[in-house]
């Protein structure tokens, strides 16, 4: 999920949510799930609801594919 136009931020979304339409989907997550929703159960850095995770983070790899 990218919120365009901010340039190179973005997100993943492990569950059902509303967004403002300046937010676009732009995949899908076909593995890992279990380890995202690990990183969203340690909570959120600053104690609130939402924001950056609380556990560092570092994706090693992303692969994208055209359908």
């Amino acid at each position: 999920m990218r919120n365009f136009p901010l340039p190179s931020r973005g997100f993943l979304v492990y569950q059902d949510t509303r967004l403002p339409p300046n937010y676009t989907p732009f995949g899908r997550i076909t593995g890992g799930l279990d380890a995202l929703r690990n990183i969203a159960a340690a909570g959120v850095a600053d104690g609130s609801s939402d924001g950056a995770p609380a556990a560092g983070v570092v994706l090693d790899s992303v692969a994208t594919a055209r359908n």
